[in-house]
């Protein structure tokens, strides 16, 4: 089994003090130095795997992530408890560096996996990404409600949900099992919808209306259909916490494995929908 790391990588107890590690100190600053002159985060951990050194007592393998964790905490800079091993100004350079590589690397396929989950929060319909001379820039459109929410760039969204992502990995215990309440489904709306349209109408025969009545009651019942809320909220619980930042412009992965739904309203305000119906 794995260990975790009781102290960030280059630190060690002495007399009950937190020291640089002797070993492990050097390699802080080798790391810094090769992102910072332009070196990617796998090639990184290639050149790690080489060295022998251990990031923990287990293995010495290195992977992207454990390279993240190191170029993005800030205690390198030194505090009260935590000895010096990089100067402010390089980790202030490697931040800027992380944002742009992120910018850099915000591709098509990350925007469209993200699109097929835009939903409207009213109606449940899926929304589309119109372009909008009107509205001054890109925008999304309900055909269901014929709403356009304010224009929002693609970085934009992408950047809000990546933000709704990351608080998550830092209160997952935010994450709970209750039973939510029930969303019901745009198909039981769609024959809720018909079935009063049907029921308004005189040459509506009988037989139609009992057809469109089991079909909507059959929907309705599918939405409150029994399900382990609690099991899904500790599997993503489970995998917020195996989740690690790393330099990808959008964890598309640990996305599709969590989120069911993103609602984006008229005024950009952004919901996600958990895959155990939680909103966030």
């Amino acid at each position: 089994m794995s260990q975790n790391r009781k102290l960030p990588f280059g630190y060690k107890y002495c007399d009950g003090r937190i020291e640089p590690d002797e070993q492990e100190a050097p390699y802080v600053t080798k790391i810094a130095q090769a992102y910072v002159d332009g070196d990617s985060i796998h090639a990184i951990a290639q050149m790690m795997n080489h060295t022998g050194v251990s990031y923990r007592g287990d293995t010495t393998v290195w992977n992207k992530n454990m390279i993240s964790r190191i170029l993005q905490d800030q205690r390198y800079a030194g505090t009260d408890t935590w000895p010096a091993l990089l100067r402010q100004e390089t980790i202030s350079v490697i931040a800027s560096a992380r944002a742009a590589r992120k910018q850099s690397q915000l591709s098509n396929a990350d925007i469209r996996s993200v699109r097929s989950k835009i939903c409207c929060p009213r109606c449940l319909t899926r929304m589309t990404r119109r372009t909008s001379r009107k509205q001054n820039g890109v925008g999304w459109y309900c055909p269901t409600c014929n709403t356009y929410t304010k224009p929002i760039s693609d970085m934009d969204l992408i950047d809000r949900i990546t933000q709704r992502i990351d608080w998550l990995r830092q209160n997952e215990d935010q994450v709970t099992g209750a039973v939510p309440t029930i969303l019901l489904s745009s198909e039981y709306q769609r024959c809720h919808r018909e079935l009063n349209r049907k029921i308004s109408d005189p040459k509506s025969s009988k037989e139609e209306l009992c057809a469109l009545a089991r079909q909507a009651a059959t929907e309705l019942y599918q939405c409150f259909q029994g399900y382990n809320y609690a099991y899904e909220s500790e599997r993503i619980r489970r995998l917020l916490r195996d989740s690690n930042p790393s330099d990808e412009a959008f964890p598309s992965k640990l996305f599709h494995s969590i989120v069911s739904r993103v609602f984006l309203e008229t005024s950009t305000h952004l919901t996600l929908q958990l895959t155990n119906q939680q909103m966030v």
